[in-house]
């Protein structure tokens, strides 16, 4: 696994962000963005590599890093430095200190505090200047006696603050108070034998609040031991979440710690946010109570689903559910059921998403009698019915269009054939009456190529050439073949039908003419046929362009409810619509899924019909025009 490399300590990182180098060099200019976060804690090279720093920027960070703060350094001038009596915060570290140097920027006149555990980011001419500027020869001498008396009274001055902010328990308000007080009056003590002439008296009196110092700390630490194994008591983890999520957390910190000795008590729970401790509460409650479960927490609010509405969930506040039931994990419970807990905590939830709003909703109203049934338009089938309907007869019209031409196309091929019967019957009649031979032959041959060209199925031969193609003469047959017309009444049937489904103004009477036509027998009378069948061929029929607009125009009418959101909820009575919000119905619906009242269907009942009641009412025609507008309208928002 590759390590990850720190490349700035937070003191490092403060220190180049409150000099001029990064921000007035030119080349630098790509790293300025990285310079202007506010940090707690120094940058690792993870963090260059998730803001999408290319290899080579980050190869010059870690080449030229130690240069930028050396350069950096070299800004700052030393002014002076002070002793406090009250915690100063370190402009590098965050951390507070009793004794600071201040120092200038040469470049952006930028004036810093310093604690003394910093100075070394400085440099270290910075450190021997606070030495010379802090410290005679005496003092020096002074606190090298003390050190052999109480070694680490340096880090002990230097860090005391720090030490209650690293226990794995944050203490009681007394022994903190205890621990400060103690310390305070240390360091006091330790600063005047510093500066004292004679040593020896105050080192004396210095032993002896070391001493009690040592006694506050086992103090602190068998608090610790006693309380760092209960589940409930105010850890380290939880402190620095709260911290963190909260900006009233030492308000509520001040209460734990002083009214309740550092323990979480059901007065304090609700009001703690912190991952950790949630996490510990959800385990409990959830092994504990049967009836409701936590399925998961969120941003501090909590997923909740019930025994007794089996597929709905719901969501709380997990302030508000903790504030609940905090008796049934930390304490002794004091309710005596679920339903005088959900009485109180009704107007805190609501349904987890809109899917299961819409399941509960629908669900509550089967099982009750309200006269107004829920209505879904993506379930109504009569949305676009009329324009289906419409739609599906200019398809109709264009496939019985395209089926008309095809008859057109298939009758003149049977005419041709028709044409060709009267053709070979003709040279029939030629050859028979011909004494040339030549003249015969040719006659034959024209009937040969004629007749193989033919389809059989509509003529019928009455003479034909044998193997040897050789065509006898029969007197007692005037024709050599005969045409069938069954398959022509067949097709003329056809167009007839097909023309039914043509809404067209010249329909009815080419209904007429076809009627006619299939009166005359061709082979009786082909001149009234062709006569009648061509004035057929001149009527025209829709055009296609129109048909094909036509059909678009329906098709920008046709409602994809698929792609419709409601926000609302809709009820039909009588025909009628009516349009009601869900926060009401959602309401009512929680308190009847969740409540246990033996009115509860009456009352529910009443609720909704007097809120629906009161709202306007639109007839589905109305309805569906306005959803057809505001369909529209959502497609040209989006095309």
């Amino acid at each position: 696994m590759k390590k990850n490399i720190k490349l700035f300590s937070l003191q490092e990182y403060r220190l180049l962000q409150l000099s001029s180098i990064i921000f007035e060099t030119q080349s630098y200019h790509w790293l300025k963005p990285f310079f202007r976060e506010v940090r707690n804690s120094g940058v690792n090279e993870d963090y260059f590599v998730k803001k999408n720093i290319t290899s080579d920027q980050l190869v010059s960070i870690k080449a030229n890093k130690d240069l930028w703060i050396q350069q950096a350094r070299l800004e700052w001038k030393y002014k002076n430095a002070k002793v406090f009596t009250e915690n100063q915060e370190c402009n590098l570290c965050n951390q507070p200190h009793l004794e600071t140097c201040y120092f200038e920027n040469k470049r952006n006149k930028k004036i810093i505090q310093v604690g003394t555990t910093c100075l070394y980011t400085l440099g270290d001419e910075y450190e021997k200047s606070r030495n010379r500027e802090l410290k005679s020869e005496r003092e020096l001498n002074n606190i090298s006696e003390i050190q052999k008396s109480i070694p680490d009274i340096r880090n002990i001055v230097d860090d005391w603050s720090l030490y209650l902010s690293r226990t794995p328990v944050v203490v009681s308000r007394d022994l903190e108070k205890e621990y400060r007080e103690v310390c305070k009056k240390l360091v006091n003590l330790y600063n005047k034998t510093v500066k004292s002439k004679n040593i020896n008296e105050n080192l004396l009196k210095l032993l002896e609040v070391y001493e009690q110092l040592l006694l506050v700390k086992l103090k602190i630490n068998t608090f610790i031991e006693n309380n760092k194994k209960r589940k409930y008591v105010l850890s380290r983890s939880i402190f620095d979440e709260m911290k963190f999520n909260q900006l009233n957390y030492a308000n509520i910190i001040d209460v734990i710690t002083g009214q309740y000795n550092s323990v979480i008590t059901i007065q304090t729970a609700h009001k703690i946010k912190s991952k950790t401790f949630y996490e510990c509460f959800v385990g409990d409650f959830n092994k504990l109570n049967k009836d409701i479960k936590i399925e998961s927490v969120n941003d501090f609010s909590f997923k909740i689903s019930f025994k007794h509405a089996k597929g709905i969930n719901f969501l709380i506040n997990g302030e508000a559910f903790i504030f609940s039931f905090s008796d049934l994990v930390l304490d002794k419970p004091v309710y005596d059921s679920d339903s005088e807990r959900l009485e109180d905590m009704l107007k805190d939830i609501r349904f987890f998403d809109s899917s299961n709003s819409e399941e509960a909703i629908n669900r509550v109203l089967r099982e009750t009698n309200i006269k107004y049934k829920a209505y879904n338009f993506k379930r109504d089938s009569s949305i676009n019915k009329e324009v289906k309907e419409e739609l599906r007869s200019i398809k109709r019209m264009i496939d019985s269009k395209n089926d008309y031409n095809r008859i057109l196309y298939n009758i003149n091929s049977i005419l041709y054939e028709f044409e060709e019967c009267q053709k070979i019957n003709k040279y029939y009649s030629l050859y028979a009456s011909e004494v040339n031979q030549k003249n015969k032959d040719d006659y034959k041959e024209q009937i040969r190529k004629k007749i193989s060209k033919l389809d059989r199925s509509n003529i019928k031969i009455l003479i034909g050439l044998n193997d040897k193609e050789t065509l006898e003469v029969n007197e007692r047959q005037s024709v050599m073949v005969e045409f069938n017309s069954t398959r022509l009444n067949r097709e003329l049937q056809e167009l007839k039908k097909k023309l039914i489904f043509i809404s067209n103004a010249n329909t009815d009477k080419l209904v007429d003419e076809v009627n006619k036509l299939m009166e005359i027998s061709i082979t009786e009378n082909s001149k009234d046929f062709y006569g009648r069948f061509g004035v057929i061929k001149t009527y025209s029929l829709p055009n296609d362009t129109e048909l094909e607009t036509l059909k678009e125009e329906l098709m920008e009418k046709i409602i994809d409810v698929s792609r419709m959101k409601n926000s609302l909820f809709e009820f039909v009575y009588e025909g009628n619509i009516v349009k009601v919000e869900r926060e009401k119905l959602a309401v009512e619906t929680i308190r009847y899924l969740l409540v246990n009242d033996k009115d509860k269907k009456k009352k529910f009942e009443k609720a909704i019909e007097t809120y629906i009641e009161n709202k306007k009412s639109v007839s589905k025609t109305i309805y569906h025009a306005e959803l057809l507008k505001k369909y529209q309208a959502t497609k040209s928002r989006f095309s």
